[in-house]
């Protein structure tokens, strides 16, 4: 069974983005961090410079386990306090808007596979499931409550500290864009089965085929229509009136993905796996692509 993330750095991210700065009220860092994941690193640098995590925006989560590289903003503040154990801030200018995921290319990746007896053939097409990172292990449970309207569910699965029974208002204890994580969880775990179903039917689609991302302002097709019907939910459902900030309209995804400049170089002696091998791959996703996908897929 092949092996990635042995050690933070067999799995190495850089934020690829073409932002230029320019004089505004947004200072943008880039997070670089070793077996720490973003939200963590963000929590650490707000409490230690006395700000709301409010004012922090980034455009994805980085992988944990991993030696990662992202841009990030603060709103209408500087940092005094910018390194950390296994975490570091580096300045890198101003914008006149918030970091987003708008001003992200995509991601470059060295990964180190190991625990290997021979090299597959390696295919730059995948389907571009969303990752296991995406649903953790309850994340897109609490994205089905709040959907749901579930709110006491919601709070304990987050283990919040909740008074008088008021569940919406610890849930909005939390930061919006944490609300919406896990709403954005339960809509990847919705997509992922409705393109298992599709790709059925349908196993050699061309690569620019999409599915929808079911929200409120989702046209539904019947694969998708099948798993919210399994689920008990409506994509009106998606619209949240008690919290309105994490409702959520819907997008679409294509089905594959690609991975750009691939470099697959011989095997090599695995060190830390005595008598099998390894391999560094080098290759680009476009954002919102899955690494860890390419690579189950591959090896899997």
């Amino acid at each position: 069974m092949y092996v990635i993330k042995q050690v933070p750095e067999d799995f190495v991210v850089e934020e690829v983005s073409e932002v230029e700065f320019v004089p505004g009220n947004f200072f943008c860092y880039w997070l670089k961090k070793r077996d720490f994941n973003t939200l963590s690193a963000l929590q650490l640098a707000a409490r230690a410079n006395s700000l709301p995590l409010s004012l922090f925006s980034w455009a994805g989560n980085k992988d944990k386990k991993a030696v990662t590289k992202q841009l990030i903003s603060v709103k209408g503040h500087s940092l005094h306090k910018v390194e950390f154990d296994g975490v570091e801030f580096v300045f890198a200018g101003t914008l006149d808007r918030p970091v987003s995921l708008g001003l992200l290319d995509g991601n470059g990746f060295r990964i180190v596979v190991r625990n290997l007896e021979e090299l597959p053939v390696i295919k730059e097409n995948f389907v571009n499931f969303f990752g296991e990172q995406r649903f953790s292990d309850n994340n897109a449970r609490i994205g089905r409550a709040l959907v749901k309207k579930n709110f006491r569910e919601a709070v304990r699965l987050l283990n919040l500290p909740c008074k008088d029974n008021n569940f919406v208002s610890a849930l909005r204890s939390l930061p919006k864009k944490v609300l919406l994580f896990y709403v954005h969880a339960f809509q990847s775990l919705i997509w992922n089965n409705a393109v298992r179903l599709f790709l059925v039917e349908h196993p050699d689609v061309s690569f620019d085929v999409e599915l929808p991302v079911v929200g409120f302002g989702s046209v539904v097709d019947k694969f998708s229509k099948k798993v919210l019907e399994a689920e008990g939910v409506s994509p009106r459902d998606f619209i949240v009136k008690q919290i309105p900030d994490i409702s959520s309209e819907g997008s679409s995804r294509r089905v594959w993905a690609k991975a750009e400049d691939l470099v697959v170089p011989e095997l090599e002696d695995d060190e830390l796996n005595p008598g099998m091998k390894k391999v560094l791959l080098e290759f680009f996703l476009s954002k919102g692509s899955y690494a860890t996908e390419f690579i189950r897929q591959n090896f899997g």
